[in-house]
């Protein structure tokens, strides 16, 4: 009998999604966690990193790096609940962390 699998999507402010990973892993399910942030960032080329320096340099522009690891973020975050579904169960903490169109197909698989 394969075990139940749990997804929890919960920022990780003060770490407590280890509590509740270590507490629901003790019943007896395989757990998922989603985080808000915390997924190492690296360039996916020289060029992404290049025009950064660029728009730091020349334009004063210190955001492009920013939007670049909220994209990277949306995209781990993504490819984490596609890659490990279905779901048992669901617990999302902090619904407002995260994008709308995540929590709709992380409710849909829980």
């Amino acid at each position: 009998m394969s075990r139940k699998r749990f997804l929890l999507v919960s920022p990780s402010i003060f770490q407590l999604h280890r509590l509740i990973v270590n507490n629901v892993e003790y019943l007896g399910y395989d757990v998922v966690h989603i985080e808000n942030e915390g997924y190492p960032f690296q360039y996916k080329s020289f060029g992404q990193r290049f025009y950064n320096f660029i728009r730091k340099l020349l334009f004063k522009d210190k955001t492009y790096k920013m939007k670049l690891r909220e994209k990277y973020t949306l995209d781990r975050q993504w490819e984490i609940l596609n890659s490990n579904k279905p779901f048992d169960l669901a617990l999302i903490i902090r619904a407002d962390f995260f994008e709308e169109k995540l929590i709709e197909a992380a409710i849909r698989q829980g």
